[in-house]
């Protein structure tokens, strides 16, 4: 560990001294029309652990964003299929962007960066039980949000 990063342990500076912050989630999927969204970044990130994202068979996810001043994050789980052909095997991926608006009021975002929150997909088949994964998933989930909140905040 480093000087800064000492520094910032002792401050342990409240995230509405940078900001006040704002906080959305949604889903989506086939019922939602909008199951395309995302679909480069979900291939990218099926891509980088060697596997095929299949968009014939259904696609969800769920986005979160939290918004400070004029860096938004945007993290995303998504929830899709692989393989060029229906096995029953599906994945979790999770991947982020921070954005860079003008101003703390603007809409329009003047830069964007991308990145991958996941190391490994977290795999699962239609035989799956919940109650099976539960645990196994929750600890992929923080990790993977532990790297997005990282990112995140190294840029504030």
């Amino acid at each position: 560990m480093g000087d800064d990063d000492i520094g910032w342990l002792i401050r342990r500076q409240p995230l509405t001294d940078v900001g006040e912050p704002a906080i959305f989630i949604h889903d989506g999927g086939p019922d939602r029309n909008n199951a395309h969204w995302y679909k480069h970044e979900v291939i990218t990130s099926a891509g980088n652990a060697g596997k095929f994202a299949n968009f014939s068979e259904d696609h969800y996810f769920l986005k979160s964003t939290v918004r400070v001043g004029r860096e938004r994050l945007v993290f995303v789980v998504s929830f899709h299929h692989v393989g060029r052909e229906l096995t029953g095997i599906m994945e979790a991926t999770a991947f982020s962007r921070i954005e860079s608006f003008e101003d703390s009021e603007d809409r329009e975002r003047v830069a964007e960066d991308f990145f991958l929150c996941s190391l490994e997909p977290f795999v699962f088949t239609y035989k799956t039980q919940s109650a099976e994964i539960r645990d196994s998933f929750a600890r992929w989930l923080d990790s993977a949000l532990a790297v997005a909140i990282k990112e995140y905040g190294d840029r504030l």
